[in-house]
């Protein structure tokens, strides 16, 4: 991640429209997947600074766990700096079979090859346990935006669900979501194709602006609900790995 993004990502997570809106779907959505229910151990694969970490706790009785690759994420008081381990992605066979809920949250894309990282998640889920990652969709939206994340792609959700599916893991649902932005996504990045951009880490817009897009998406998602839209500027999918709880 762009160091000037990083920065400022804590307060976007908390006040930017899309981070918002994206926790309330991620929790509608694991409210209906494990409503109540404990789903064990969880575990945060690009968790930041725990930001997801209270919507994890929801859905278990332990406290989650993370792992964040960029240590300049952390603060080392925050609540949750013990739950984190810093560094890359490594197979620990005192991990296997631990987890009943994973989630990788707009992370896959910034891996070049995400193969091996699946197949350490997957062997990190105990029977029966899931697995939830978001991804931004369609190469056409491609951005500034992506620039400055270090994105290696942007995914169509055949692609992320064959990656998903080949970790050995079971497809349970996916679609497409934030269909409003997706249009206003292809016109910015047609625009860039004649005026190149200066590259910058993304703010929170104006309050009425930030408001009125965060309106707008919770329209949408009240309106499409568990549909299945042709489009979106982002793709969620959501996995069990085969077994029991």
């Amino acid at each position: 991640m762009d160091p000037r993004y990083g920065v400022g990502y804590a307060r976007l997570y908390r006040e930017h429209w899309w981070w918002r809106a994206r926790e309330e779907y991620l929790t509608r959505l694991l409210d209906r997947l494990i409503g109540g229910s404990d789903a064990g151990e969880t575990f945060d694969f690009g968790c930041g600074d725990g930001l997801f970490f209270p919507i994890l706790q929801r859905y278990s009785r332990e406290r989650p766990r993370g792992l964040e690759t960029d240590a300049s994420l952390l603060d080392p008081a925050g609540p949750w700096f013990d739950r984190i381990t810093t560094g890359a992605l490594v197979d620990d066979p005192s991990e296997h079979a631990r987890y009943g809920l994973i989630v990788a949250l707009d992370v896959l894309e910034h891996l070049e090859h995400p193969q091996p990282a699946m197949a350490i998640l997957r062997a990190r889920l105990r029977p029966g346990g899931w697995f939830l990652a978001t991804v931004p969709a369609f190469g056409e939206l491609w951005t500034a935006h992506d620039e400055v994340n270090h994105h290696y792609r942007r995914y169509r959700l055949r692609e992320i669900e064959a990656l998903v599916r080949d970790s050995g893991l079971e497809i349970v649902e996916s679609r497409y979501f934030f269909v409003w932005l997706a249009p206003v996504k292809w016109l910015v990045a047609r625009k860039e194709r004649v005026i190149r951009p200066v590259v910058k880490a993304p703010e929170t817009p104006l309050a009425p602006l930030n408001a009125v897009a965060l309106a707008i998406t919770r329209l949408e998602q009240g309106i499409l609900r568990d549909t299945h839209p042709p489009f979106g500027s982002s793709a969620i999918v959501v996995a069990r790995a085969p077994g029991l709880n």
